[in-house]
């Protein structure tokens, strides 16, 4: 299962629910055979036109406006059917053109991003993107940090224990362990069994994980 680093407002495969505005427009469904890349969609807050698809981290190459997607995805782009897109660490974020609803829309999206996605060499950046391997190591910092402060770290901490993000080079994360953690000799099983598994899980970017005095 994927760990969710983010508290928002989250829309659950077999779900449908309406938006905070309006009332009658609805969240898309999973459709069957959607066993790809595995994507979920999350409302914007404010924004009922606009969804953030939550992927697995590292699925495209570069952060930020995208000016070619591949396939019927870009199609739906050229159509006017979306406005735009955004790769963001963990998501691809769209919006519908004026007057559509996820609800009609939302299937025939989520299967062309699904399509995308198995491509994503075809991916174009837009003036302003960032590579993914430039931006890679503050990609990994919030996402480590997040996780840390979370059900990641809580294993530490429920030792008596605390651990803090010191810096992130190269995918390499570097963490300080402090309170009963401190030059505890089970320190190296907690860095290498724990913490790495954990972090590698949440975030593929990240190589190694070890620690600081």
């Amino acid at each position: 299962h994927r760990l969710l680093l983010h508290a928002r407002a989250r829309v659950d495969h077999g779900a449908a629910r309406p938006h905070d505005r309006g009332g009658g427009d609805m969240m898309p469904e999973a459709a069957p055979g959607d066993q790809l890349v595995p994507v979920h969609p999350e409302a914007v807050a404010g924004d009922p036109s606009r969804l953030r698809w939550v992927v697995p981290v590292g699925s495209l190459p570069f952060l930020g406006p995208v000016a070619v997607a591949p396939g019927a995805l870009g199609a739906l782009v050229a159509e006017g059917v979306l406005a735009d897109l955004e790769v963001e660490p963990d998501a691809v974020a769209m919006s519908l053109r004026d007057g559509l609803g996820w609800r009609a829309q939302g299937p025939r999206v989520r299967s062309a991003l699904h399509q995308a996605l198995a491509r994503p060499d075809d991916w174009r950046p837009d003036a302003g993107a960032a590579s993914m391997r430039d931006g890679g190591d503050a990609v990994v910092a919030r996402i480590v940090s997040d996780a840390l402060a979370g059900s990641v770290g809580d294993y530490v901490r429920s030792h008596g224990g605390g651990v803090e993000l010191v810096d992130v080079c190269d995918g390499v994360v570097r963490v300080r362990l402090s309170g009963t953690c401190r030059g505890c000799p089970a320190m190296g099983a907690t860095i290498g069994r724990h913490l790495q598994g954990e972090l590698t899980r949440v975030c593929p970017l990240v190589r190694e994980v070890t620690a600081v005095a």
